[in-house]
């Protein structure tokens, strides 16, 4: 059975967010093996963002640095028909890390839904 964990209206700075999932409360230590979907869409457009998995001696990219993130065509909803960026494996007793760069003069909103099975 899948687990769903959604990340609404989450707000990105100016200057940006290291460990996006830790700043919107979520410990995202895999103690087991698992099968992620990841789906993300904000605001306005302006935002980059990254998605490593980090074991403590290898950190991995499955989104690599300064990839878009797309307009949400509703706003606060994402779409798993729309908004799918990224599917990967995730090894055991790793930890799932997002950045996000913020290039505009303002703060933007992001909504986000990671699937874990």
């Amino acid at each position: 059975m899948a687990r769903f964990i959604p990340i609404n209206r989450l707000s990105v700075p100016i200057a940006g967010l290291n460990d996006a999932f830790t700043a919107a409360g979520f410990n995202m230590i895999f103690g087991r093996a698992a099968n992620v979907s990841f789906y993300v869409a904000a605001q306005v457009f302006g935002l980059t963002h990254s998605l490593f998995y980090d074991d403590g001696t290898t950190s991995v990219a499955l989104i690599p640095p300064g990839s878009g993130i797309g307009l949400e065509s509703t706003v606060g909803k994402i779409k798993t028909n729309e908004d799918f960026v990224a599917q990967a494996a995730i090894p055991a007793n790793s930890k799932l890390i997002w950045n996000i760069v913020n290039g505009t003069a303002g703060i933007i909103l992001v909504d986000a839904l990671l699937q874990v099975e």
